[in-house]
């Protein structure tokens, strides 16, 4: 009897092998990532070298904050949280900086790339494509508690996905309260950080149709990633009993927010236009200047001074304030 085969990577590593799985594989560009990651020399490789051959192989570049070390520490239980803005770019090179940094990391990472034999040692498996994953979901919960338990160092994408495109740039959907649970019941800190990357517009105008989709097409988005700088910036680390007394989705979004508190900017996708609504003209500065005087202040600070008053008397002032409102949002 043939045993028919697998691969290391795509949708073969999921579903059994034949004509089509095999075109579809070729065509994402899952075929060309598995033909490298297979041969003897790399396969046989340890998790850190061979992500050194992933990233120069795919000419991935990163530029990290240089606190990354120190914030990081070489122990200790910590829970680091990231967004996911391309998938594998971001995964691959934060996987290999921090191991760098320490050798005991584990990873919350989506099963296509469990077959991929010198990754094993670092992976905590989720599986994006199969329904039903409640009693697997807990079985990973718990090898996760039990790695923190033991002064373990855990990296997770908490929005459980890759971004989606929104009007003001590429931004994660809500986030797990995994993470925090995870760190209230270690006693773990967790570390923010954010990846500051994206792929091509067509990706995201996928993930619109459908997410499991778009998810088949990071292979051929990987090699879209050659060249471009995936920059990161990271918090300090944050005790779980320092957070604000939140409800768990009040709670994710917190550190959600707190993670993209730290990109300079927010950037439109390139090459995608999304239609909204000319802005009004904001009135002269004369008028708003004149509005401002009428008012009496109640409080100033260095050079900041609060005002309080009702809308009617500072039409300008409110039509101002919305453009502003807008330009921000």
């Amino acid at each position: 009897m043939i045993q028919k085969e697998r691969r290391a990577f795509g949708l073969s590593a999921l579903y059994t092998p034949n004509l089509l799985i095999k075109t579809l594989d070729r065509l994402l560009g899952f075929s060309h990532i598995n033909d490298f990651v297979e041969r003897p020399e790399i396969a046989s490789l340890e998790t850190l070298p061979f992500l050194d051959h992933v990233n120069d192989h795919f000419g991935l570049v990163s530029r990290f904050d240089p606190s990354l070390d120190s914030i990081v520490g070489k122990s200790g239980a910590k829970i680091i949280v990231c967004n996911h803005p391309t998938g594998l770019a971001e995964t691959i090179t934060l996987c290999r900086e921090i191991l760098k940094i320490r050798s005991d990391l584990k990873v919350v990472a989506n099963a296509m790339l469990g077959s991929i034999k010198p990754l094993a040692p670092i992976l905590l498996l989720t599986d994006v494509f199969k329904d039903g994953q409640q009693q697997a979901n807990a079985q990973l919960l718990k090898q996760a508690l039990k790695h923190l338990q033991s002064d373990g160092l855990l990296l997770l994408f908490p929005a459980g996905e890759i971004s989606h495109l929104h009007s003001h740039g590429i931004i994660d959907g809500p986030w797990s309260y995994t993470p925090l649970w995870l760190a209230k019941m270690s006693g773990a800190s967790l570390v923010c950080i954010h990846a500051d990357s994206e792929n091509h517009s067509s990706f995201y105008q996928l993930r619109k149709i459908n997410q499991h989709i778009s998810t088949a097409f990071i292979g051929k988005a990987l090699y879209a990633q050659r060249g471009k700088p995936v920059c990161y910036k990271c918090s300090s680390a944050i005790s779980f009993s320092r957070l604000p007394n939140l409800t768990k989705n009040e709670a994710s979004e917190y550190l959600r927010s707190l993670t993209y508190s730290m990109q300079t900017s927010y950037q439109p996708a390139k090459a995608f236009s999304i239609h909204s609504e000319n802005l009004a003209i904001s009135p002269e500065t004369a008028l708003l200047e004149q509005e401002l005087g009428r008012l009496e202040p109640l409080l100033q600070h260095k050079q900041f001074t609060l005002y309080e008053t009702k809308s009617a008397p500072v039409p300008n002032l409110m039509l101002h304030l919305g453009i502003e409102r807008e330009k921000a949002f």
